[in-house]
Parts: structure tokens; C-alpha cells; sequence
């Protein structure tokens, strides 16, 4: 992610063998690491925003307390957001930040085969519509409509893929195609174009 003065920021896997995420952020010399501090994760997270005044807000599957955090960077130290009421099945996936502010998560839990888009509204975290019954094989997409409304993407049991816009109010289908169920998530590519209109390789 890049700030408004243009820093780069990243955050990522920092060792793989203790499963730790950790977020950096370019000084026009070199990588300075925020906050000084790893946070502990086993499965997935890293996900990363920016807030309204360049700080980096990040998500995570956090194995020590078996639940989804979010932590914010606020300049001088890291904070938890409030919970996302998530247990350890769930496994966060993508992470938007609109126009005006508003946080978009989305998380797969592995025990009931389902993904779910949270909304941060400035206090709590809210499941938006109903969970989308998704099939094992393909991690969902998650990005943000022209609008700044989630549009997703997700394999179902039967081996379709879906795509589906919130419009605020319902998920609507915007488009529907069979690929099987015999593909793997690394070779499925998404992009949506200046329509809002997906466009899929696999």
C-alpha cells in the first residue's frame, strides 16, 4: 500500500517457521519495521489497509487467542480493533478500505464451508447479508465495486462460480459460470474491469 506523501508500505510472512506477520514501511533509504513488533498467526492474515491519515491497519487468523484480529497502527503504537466475534475455523482472506472509510473483511470459515463480508462502521465489526455457501477449492475475491460496495467471487459445492454485488441492502448475482470442482486455488485469476464486470482465467 502506498500512503499520501507516497511511502510504500508491506506487510508479510516474516518467518515461516513461527508464522509471523510483520508490516514495513520504505524511509527513502531503507525498510523500517512498525512498531518493532511480530504478531503471532497460523491461519492466514497479513491483509493490510490504510486508514484516513496513512497508517497501516492490518488482519490476521491469531492461533494464541483462536480468533480473527484486526490491529491498527495509530503512529506511536498497535491496538486491537474490537473483536470480530470470529472463532478459529474462521480465516480471513481480503481486506478493502473504501472511499469513505469503511472496512470490508472477508473470511472463509473452514468448519461450515461459508464466507462472510464484515463491515467496520466506525465501532463495530457487522456481517453484511447472509453467508455464501462456498465449496473448498477456491479461496474467494474480494474487491470494491466503482460505488465502494463489496464485489465477491466464491466456488459453491457444485462446482460453479459466482459472483455477487452488495448493494447495500442484498447480495445480487451479477454473473454465474461452471468451471468443476477439480481446480486449484493458485491457478484461478480474477479482475474486475472499469464496468464492474469480472473477468476470469483458470
Amino acid at each position: 500500500k502506498i500512503n499520501s506523501i507516497g511511502q510504500p508500505y508491506i506487510s508479510c510472512l516474516l518467518n515461516a517457521s513461527n508464522h509471523e506477520v510483520k508490516v514495513f514501511r520504505w524511509n527513502g533509504i531503507a525498510w523500517d519495521s512498525i512498531g518493532g513488533q511480530s504478531f503471532s498467526q497460523l491461519y492466514g492474515g497479513g491483509f493490510m489497509v490504510l486508514d484516513s491519515l496513512g497508517n497501516p491497519i492490518v488482519v490476521m487468523g491469531d492461533d494464541l487467542i483462536d480468533s480473527v484480529v484486526v490491529k491498527r497502527w495509530d503512529g506511536i503504537s498497535w491496538h486491537n480493533m474490537p473483536s470480530t466475534n470470529l472463532d478459529r475455523w474462521s480465516v480471513p482472506v481480503a481486506m478493502e478500505r473504501n472511499h469513505s472509510g469503511e472496512i470490508y473483511l472477508a473470511v472463509t470459515n473452514n468448519q461450515t464451508q461459508s464466507l462472510n463480508i464484515l463491515n467496520w462502521n466506525g465501532s463495530t465489526w457487522q456481517t453484511i447479508g447472509s453467508q455464501l455457501n462456498q465449496g473448498p477449492y477456491i479461496h474467494p475475491f474480494m474487491t470494491l465495486d466503482s460505488s465502494g460496495l463489496p464485489l465477491v467471487s466464491y466456488l459453491d459445492l457444485t462446482g460453479n462460480l459466482n459472483f455477487k454485488q452488495w448493494d447495500g441492502i442484498s447480495w445480487n448475482s451479477i454473473a454465474s459460470m461452471s468451471i468443476g470442482s477439480n481446480i486449484f486455488a493458485t491457478s484461478l485469476v480474477i479482475k474486475i474491469d472499469n464496468r464492474n464486470q469480472p473477468i476470469v482465467a483458470y
